[in-house]
């Protein structure tokens, strides 16, 4: 092998990428990815060059999420590649297209002892959809023809029919350097991929199941920001039905009920429809496990419980579309009074418990408040998007989540990737430990032009654990030390160091101030809110909400 065919070789299996849809290229530094690297840029790729390769990964989930194709991202051999596995478990679980180019020595050097050379065959296990050795170029035409169609190959993968990451081994022979060459680069094929649709006989089917109780009952967990086009379907059949739509903050659907967690034990329905996965927090899944429901979905099985009825699989859009159609509408009058009751019932409880202090519910319901038309929202995991169920208000904006493993990785860095895609201003509300475990992510977070504001809310540590039975079964210095964990991080030292602006509010003026100007300002600015007793109000909402319910 020559220089020059492998020059060949790399512009044609990009061109295969391209083919497919591949616009964008994150990339880390490293030698042995050179061929891929340059080709990329002779491709005219969108190049993302961030440091480290855990960030990296995550950067590319936000630019996923936003931009509707799968990017890739490049690395050199060795270790480098173990660093996007957080990444690639989250795009598994969640059903993001990922296309993970692992460069590698070519086959003399393994087992010989060879500087950063380990075996990287099947890296990822199973949380690919794909695993492609590339192979070393030879200079033929069978070869190059190969390379583009394996390109193409690697993003239907990646695709279609189970969305998710695809793991491209790339070993490369030196010299590394491209060349010039006299080869016909060949075309990748054109690929048009189905669409699984609902079977229409089932969807009729459903819809009678909803039309004939007495007291049905929508619900939706967390969705891609493309389930916002069905609001009007799922509205429209919400209508028809009389009946509450309790929807999680990541769900892109307006709740009728909020703190729907809180709410739900206290509504008797009799049929539900549930839209996607559902949604978070331990009492909707106790009481959905007590009640007949019906689960559509794209793909997946999500019913954690096993207590679901009938699953339809299929497009949620048309699915939802559907059932709007087919569902006769029928008056409910007192099963609507009653949840309409508790709905305005919950509200004013909330609305007294914001009267006073600056706790994690201010802070909630002040960012989801001053959000432009035109922004995107972020809600971490943990505490932020719990809060953002209890406290705020329902938001039209899409909202972008990392809940397919609900990890607190890369939090940081894959709000500046979204941001980037998207190219409109984020909001992304994480927490303090959050924020330390992606610090990293700031790096990342220089990429981006557009305002970025990374709302740090600072309650001293895991408070995510106060709600579970290990607080109080040990004693308080043990509980702290092992469990909440407080970061003790400098923030805005960690922020100026990457060259980010930094604002510290402390009252609920300040921080809605705060948030007006920085999502106006370009590039990245960390506002460091910090809020206590979310734990005492949360609480006292759930009490007030059951003594006003009786």
């Amino acid at each position: 092998m020559n220089a020059a065919a492998q020059t060949a070789f790399t512009d044609a299996f990009v061109g295969g990428l391209a083919s497919g849809g591949v616009r964008d290229l994150v990339v880390s530094p490293g030698s042995r990815s050179t061929a891929l690297l340059l080709a990329a840029r002779r491709a005219g790729l969108r190049l993302h060059p961030i440091h480290d390769e855990r960030a990296a990964g995550f950067f590319a989930l936000g630019l996923a999420r936003t931009t509707g194709a799968p990017p890739a991202l490049l690395c050199t051999s060795g270790t480098a590649a173990a660093h996007y596995l957080p990444a690639i478990m989250e795009a598994s679980a969640t059903g993001l297209g990922l296309i993970v180019l692992g460069a590698d020595r070519p086959p003399e050097l393994h087992g010989s002892g060879a500087n950063q050379t380990i075996d990287q065959s099947h890296l990822f296990g199973r949380h690919v959809r794909a695993y492609l050795d590339l192979g070393l170029a030879d200079g033929s035409d069978a070869t190059l023809r190969a390379a583009a169609r394996r390109g193409a190959q690697a993003v239907v993968a990646a695709r279609w029919p189970d969305p998710g990451p695809v793991h491209v081994n790339a070993p490369a022979r030196k010299p590394l350097e491209p060349a010039a060459h006299s080869a016909s680069i060949p075309r990748a094929p054109a690929i048009d991929l189905p669409r699984v649709v609902a079977d229409r006989d089932a969807l009729e089917s459903v819809a009678n199941w909803l039309s004939e109780g007495e007291r049905p009952a929508l619900i939706a967990g967390p969705a891609h920001p493309g389930l916002r086009d069905s609001r009007d379907a799922v509205l429209r059949l919400a209508t028809a039905l009389d009946a509450p739509l309790l929807a999680d903050a990541t769900s892109q659907l307006p709740s009728s009920i909020p703190a729907h967690d809180l709410a739900a034990g206290l509504l008797d329905a009799d049929r539900i429809l549930q839209i996607g996965r559902p949604p978070i927090g331990s009492r909707i899944e106790r009481w959905l496990a007590e009640r007949p429901r019906v689960v559509l979905a794209e793909r997946g099985h999500p019913d954690p419980g096993s207590t679901a009825e009938r699953f339809v699989f299929g497009a949620l859009d048309e699915s939802l579309r559907a059932l709007a159609e087919h569902t006769p509408s029928r008056s409910r009058p007192g099963w609507s009074e009653r949840w309409r009751g508790l709905a305005d019932t919950v509200e004013r409880t909330r609305e007294a418990l914001l009267a006073d202090g600056f706790h994690e519910g201010h802070v909630a319901r002040i960012a989801l408040d001053r959000l432009p038309e035109a922004a995107l929202l972020v809600l971490g995991n943990s505490l932020p998007v719990r809060h953002a169920d209890l406290w705020a208000r329902p938001t039209n904006v899409p909202v972008l989540h990392q809940r397919g493993v609900s990890g607190i990785d890369g939090l940081i860095a894959g709000a500046a990737g979204a941001n980037v895609g998207a190219s409109a201003p984020t909001l992304a509300m994480i927490g303090d430990v959050s924020f330390l475990h992606d610090v990293g992510g700031l790096s990342a977070a220089r990429r981006c032009e557009r305002p970025l504001v990374i709302l740090v809310v600072d309650n001293g540590g895991g408070r995510i654990f106060e709600w579970l039975p290990v607080h109080g079964a040990i004693d308080d210095a043990d509980f702290e030390a092992l469990f909440a964990m407080a970061p003790a991080i400098d923030v805005e030292a960690a922020a100026k160091t990457f060259g980010h602006r930094y604002v510290a509010p402390r009252s609920p003026d300040s921080l809605a101030s705060a948030l007006d100007a920085a999502l106006t300002h370009e590039g990245c600015t960390v506002v460091h809110a910090v809020a206590s007793g979310g734990r005492v109000a949360d609480s006292a909402l759930a009490d007030a909400i059951l003594e006003a319910a009786r």
